[in-house]
């Protein structure tokens, strides 16, 4: 469904109005849209889950995730790194309920990246005082 930017933007911030749902950014390119928007439906077809999304051409998506299992959360955004990473994607936690945090990576795998990211924080941030532990890897 084509949408003006407003409409897109509004659609986006509705996600979070709901403080006890999952919502994630989801960076994919721009074929994998239609396939993965698919398969995220059939992944919580019966168990309870229902997701919401919001897809731009450019293969950014949000995706909002109502369970009442925890257990479910979790296991749904290991899911989804691992499908998205494969082709170069990722998963970033943008909203995750009160009762999982700390239990849930935000970031994701550093893929590799982690030692230059904190060499830059080193050098921008040396007395760390900048959000501290904020980041990925507790940067």
């Amino acid at each position: 469904i084509r949408k003006s930017g407003e409409e897109v933007w509004n659609a986006r911030q509705q996600l979070f109005d709901d403080n006890d749902v999952l919502v994630l950014k989801v960076s994919v390119l721009p074929t994998e849209i239609c396939p993965l928007a698919a398969e995220l439906h059939q992944w919580t077809a019966g168990d309870g889950a229902d997701v919401e999304l919001v897809a731009q051409a450019t293969g950014l998506m949000m995706v909002a995730v109502h369970s009442a299992a925890d257990a479910a959360l979790v296991a749904f955004i290991e899911r989804l790194r691992a499908r998205v990473c494969k082709s170069g994607g990722s998963v970033v936690a943008l909203q995750i309920p009160g009762r999982l945090r700390g239990s849930v990576d935000v970031w994701g795998s550093d893929q590799g990246t982690f030692p230059l990211m904190r060499e830059i924080k080193r050098r921008f941030d040396p007395g760390r005082i900048l959000n501290p532990g904020r980041f990925v890897g507790n940067i």
